[in-house]
Formats: structure tokens, C-alpha cells, sequence
């Protein structure tokens, strides 16, 4: 992203329209574009002053190793959030059926996210919103706390610290030895 950030300051400086040939020819090998050089100088000319204020959005989540693959996986609320940012800069309501899809998604994976803590009761996204600078949390006794906010979980919610293989497979004839130690804390594979 701040790459990119940099790269569309230059060209959109004097500086840059100038030099256009160099920072082409720099990028040209990992950048495709349908635009005319016209229709480069019509962005520049119409969207500079929007360059000076970008607005940037984090999706949080939690990473996750599975099968020694690393995931970054998202909480359904904060992606719901975003969305919701997003579609009002658009200009466009608030599509609440989309919300009811990704909660059944995550539901399906035994998720059952009934949290609406990050998103009002009008759709507001700002209200009762925090964020979240540390991606470490503490769970103790069905709550997990994040930096000081507490959110209730329910037998079977969401829990950013935990993940649930959808194509695990158990063994139904699989014997367990009830005087075998499974320690609490060894990494579940």
C-alpha cells in the first residue's frame, strides 16, 4: 500500500509528470494498464487534490498457521465494518442482507458470531467502535478482552484465538486411551 501511496504522489507531482517515462519504465514490467497516457492526464488533472487525503481501512483478524501454511483469518464484525465504511463513501445503504451471508458463512464453520459490539443499531459504524492496536488477547472463562473491551462469548462463538478445520476428518472408529496426557497447551495440528 505504500508503495503504491508513493509511486501516485510522484506521478501526480510536476515532478513526476515529467519524469513519467522513468517511473514507467521502472514499473512497466509489473504493471498492466488499459489507460492512455490522455487518460493518465485526465486522473491527474481531475483527482490530485483527492491524493492529498487518503483514507486507509485495516481489516483485523488473526493469523493462523494450519498445516504449516500461514493464514490471515478475518473477524466477520471488523470485515462487516469495513464493508459498511466503504459502501457509505460510495454513497450506497447499508447492505445488511450481506451481513446475514458472511455470519452464516462463518456459522457454517461452527463460528456462531452474534457480536454486533463494532456496528450500531442504525448501521452506524462509528458507533461503540474500537480498535484494537495489539493482535494478542486473553481469554478467561468465556470472555475474551481486548485491550480492555470485554466481549460475552456464548458456548460456540467466535473466538478469534481458536480455528476449526471445516474439512477436518475424525475417525469415528478411532480409539482414544482415557489414561493418555493431552497437554492443554501442545499446539492442536
Amino acid at each position: 500500500r505504500e508503495v503504491v501511496e508513493k509511486i501516485v504522489r510522484k506521478v501526480m507531482s510536476f515532478d513526476g509528470v515529467s519524469k513519467y517515462r522513468k517511473i514507467l519504465d521502472a514499473v512497466e514490467a509489473n504493471v498492466k494498464t488499459d489507460l492512455t497516457w490522455d487518460d493518465m492526464m485526465d486522473i491527474q488533472s481531475k483527482y490530485l487534490s483527492a491524493f492529498k487525503t487518503i483514507d486507509s481501512e485495516q481489516l483485523q483478524g488473526y493469523s493462523a498457521t494450519i498445516d504449516d501454511i500461514y493464514y490471515q483469518v478475518l473477524d466477520p464484525n471488523s470485515l462487516y465494518k469495513t464493508q459498511t465504511t466503504l459502501r457509505k463513501q460510495l454513497g450506497l445503504k447499508e447492505h445488511a442482507s450481506e451481513r446475514e451471508k458472511d455470519l452464516a458463512f462463518y456459522n457454517q464453520f461452527s463460528y456462531a458470531v452474534t457480536d454486533t459490539a463494532l456496528i450500531g443499531e442504525s448501521g452506524d459504524s462509528s458507533a461503540n467502535s474500537s480498535t484494537s492496536s495489539s493482535s494478542t488477547a486473553d481469554t478467561t472463562a468465556g470472555q475474551t478482552e481486548y485491550n480492555g473491551n470485554t466481549q460475552q462469548a456464548a458456548e460456540g462463538a467466535y473466538d478469534p484465538n481458536t480455528y476449526v478445520d471445516p474439512n477436518a476428518y475424525t475417525d469415528p472408529n478411532a480409539y482414544a486411551d482415557p489414561n493418555t496426557y493431552v497437554d492443554p497447551n501442545a499446539p492442536q495440528y
